[in-house]
């Protein structure tokens, strides 16, 4: 939700920031697991991980941030 390129330039243009949330991007999803296992990645802009056991199991819920995109075939779109 709120991930296009068009609601991303508009708010760029006005001077704010805006994350990209990314979801099933294989190359990203490999670089940030071959960036995680590192101990002295500087990839790793910040983290957070949420734990809740709700509807009979438990839901691991992980956030990573890098802004670490010179890599990425898409970065200017």
């Amino acid at each position: 939700m709120g991930t296009q390129k068009a609601i991303a330039k508009h708010m760029i243009k006005q001077g704010g920031d805006y994350i990209l949330a990314l979801k099933g991007n294989q190359n990203v999803r490999l670089f940030l697991e071959a960036e995680i296992k590192k101990t002295d990645s500087t990839a790793i802009d910040d983290r957070y991980q949420d734990v809740n056991k709700g509807h009979g199991r438990i839901e691991t819920r992980a956030c990573f941030v890098s802004a670490q995109v010179d890599w990425l075939n898409q970065k200017e779109q």
